[in-house]
């Protein structure tokens, strides 16, 4: 989970660094906002993605561009 989350940390600056330019020649910046989920004795592929998605969500609750970790069951 630790080595998950320091490799979206890494991506998430990357990003918040670039500008890209649109098709209209408008420069935009973007943000990523991020869910890590382990995996649970029992889970099928739905639950994992509950999870992750669960963990996103609270991340953009929280103030968007970061990540966050669910590690229990949703």
């Amino acid at each position: 989970v630790e080595e998950a989350r320091i490799a979206l940390e890494r991506i998430r600056i990357e990003l918040e660094t670039m500008t890209f330019i649109t098709e209209s020649d408008i420069a935009v910046g973007i943000s990523l906002s991020a869910g890590i989920a382990t995996v649970c004795k029992g889970d099928d592929d739905k639950a994992l993605i509950r999870r992750a998605d669960l963990a996103m969500y609270r991340a953009k609750e929280a103030g968007r561009n970061q990540v966050m970790v669910c590690s229990g069951e949703a």
